[in-house]
């Protein structure tokens, strides 16, 4: 992304500092940094412990912000879209 080096790993709070960086604003950032050890978590236990537990709130908590980011990013992708077949001469 904009000449930045790729980083290939699942730690929530290295991408966000990496989109902040580059300028890019996130909803949720605030929450997604919070629940962030959370989601490492889960990412790492659902795969190696066949006794991975996940409690009903964190889930709901995680499919409402990542509802939120869903809806962000399609309206970012329409926007864009729209820009494109607006102004299709022009590198956006």
């Amino acid at each position: 992304m904009n000449g930045a080096a790729y980083a290939e790993n699942h730690d929530v709070r290295a991408n966000l500092n990496i989109l902040n960086r580059i300028g890019v604003e996130i909803p949720c950032e605030k929450e997604l940094r919070v629940l962030a050890s959370t989601l490492y978590s889960w990412e790492t236990e659902s795969r190696y412990k066949d006794s991975f537990i996940a409690a009903t709130k964190d889930i709901d908590e995680v499919f409402e912000i990542a509802e939120k980011l869903s809806n962000y990013t399609f309206s970012l992708i329409s926007t864009l879209t729209v820009e494109e077949a607006e102004f299709p001469d022009q590198k956006l």
